[in-house]
């Protein structure tokens, strides 16, 4: 049945739900290296964190805030191993392009592999010392915290408010990196970028907003700059294998060779990317334009529920170009 009226602080309320039930149900297999567990929940973890920062507005003693600290401490225990599994598959989608010599490309791999079994002990070292089910019990406090609100006044205004900080902060970064090829700065254009589709697509779960072509030309930007990103990043490690390989010059200079390559991608990448970078200024602010408005009128949209309980709001996770995930 359709409930009357749902308010935004109740829609926001199961958005968590959904999104904790999310993390725990990877994290155990994340901390064992299970790859796709990994990606999955360090994207369901940074979501998690988006929507606390909004629910920290109403909830008591800093619950919210202590647990999005502790979800940032999960991501970035899972971050490294991430990294390692996208710079691996990116090995094999640019070989044949590029036609690798296969001396390279062994030695590259072992590398690889073993960086990324490195990167999964101390992961799982780090898990083995998160208490999640006190980080569970946060959020769920979160969670109540919300539902018990008498109306959704605050919640709109600190959802308003968190839209319009994430757009200035995009259109901040966009203007800092210009139009040079500074990877730190175009990177965290990308994360800017992220962070306002995040909160952008909390905000249209819950207010009647058309932002369907807005947010997938945002999408469509960050991607390619997390393509880009990878490939630096690759790029680096490769060259960094290639100054290990004491004794083997011939292999060495091969490995090099990819290094350079890689380099030569960047500055393409780089160079068709510059205009849509530009005008993601413009994007933010229209972006902002259309939420901040609709977040201050009411009613909400009406929202489709099952007849009892809250049911299961799996969080849809959209698959990205290649391998890189939301």
């Amino acid at each position: 049945m359709a409930h009357a009226i749902t308010q935004v602080n109740r829609v926001l309320a199961r958005k968590i739900d959904g999104l904790v039930r999310a993390v725990s149900a990877d994290v155990a297999r994340a901390r064992r290296g299970d790859e796709t567990a990994v990606h999955d929940t360090r994207v369901a973890a940074r979501r998690l964190r988006e929507a606390l920062a909004i629910a920290e507005a109403v909830t008591p003693r800093g619950e919210a805030g202590r647990a999005g600290r502790e979800l940032r401490r999960l991501r970035r225990a899972l971050g490294p191993v991430r990294e390692a599994d996208i710079v691996r598959h990116l090995v094999g989608v640019e070989r044949d392009r590029h036609a690798w010599a296969p001396a390279a490309l062994a030695a590259l791999s072992s590398a690889l592999d073993a960086e990324r079994d490195t990167r999964v002990r101390q992961m799982s070292r780090t898990l083995g010392r998160l208490r999640t089910t006190r980080l569970r019990e946060r959020i769920h406090g979160a969670a109540e915290a919300l539902r018990a609100l008498p109306d959704d006044r605050v919640i709109r205004q600190a959802m308003s408010a968190r839209a319009r900080r994430r757009a200035s902060e995009l259109s901040r970064a966009v203007a800092r990196v210009g139009t040079l090829y500074d990877p730190s700065r175009l990177h965290a254009v990308r994360l800017a970028a992220k962070k306002l589709r995040y909160v952008a697509e909390l905000a249209v779960a819950t207010v009647d907003v058309d932002l369907d072509a807005s947010l997938a030309r945002l999408r469509h930007v960050q991607d390619a700059l997390g393509h880009l990103n990878d490939v630096r990043v690759l790029s680096t490690v490769t060259r960094a294998v290639a100054t290990e390989l004491v004794g083997e010059d011939a292999q060495a200079d091969a490995v090099m060779g990819v290094s350079v390559d890689l380099e030569v991608d960047c500055r393409r990448l780089h160079a068709a990317l510059v205009k849509e970078v530009a005008a993601l200024r413009s994007l933010a602010s229209e972006i902002s334009q259309i939420l901040v408005p609709a977040l201050a009128l009411r009613p909400t949209r009406m929202l489709k529920m099952p007849a009892s309980g809250h049911g299961s709001h799996t969080e849809a996770r959209r698959a990205a170009a290649g391998h890189r995930g939301a």
